[in-house]
């Protein structure tokens, strides 16, 4: 029930983390299943689940869609030019070639 409402109005392929191993070897097939089936696989293997969930006050949001976010919470990255955000990758963390 807590899970449910980060997913709005999304599809439910689009609740999906695609990288899972579940996914991956074939086991879930996000398109074959049902709200409700999809929940409690979810449950079950929070590896399917998409990230980030992310809650401010009572909106909730699934996935990092960086205009979305923009717009909803005020961020403001200074290392991603808003105009290039087609070609960043929002699935993974990037990491810096160097370490502090």
């Amino acid at each position: 029930s807590r899970l449910r409402p980060f997913f709005g109005n999304l599809s439910v392929t689009q609740w999906f983390n695609t990288t899972a191993p579940a996914i991956k070897t074939g086991l879930v097939v996000p398109q074959n299943l049902d709200p409700e089936t999809a929940l409690e696989l979810m449950v079950l293997d929070p590896l399917l689940i998409r990230r980030p969930l992310i809650q401010v006050d009572n909106m909730r949001h699934v996935g990092f869609d960086l205009n979305i976010i923009d717009q909803w919470i005020g961020l403001h990255p200074s290392d991603c030019n808003k105009a290039d955000t087609a070609n960043v990758d929002l699935e993974t963390c990037p990491r810096s070639a160097r370490l502090n």
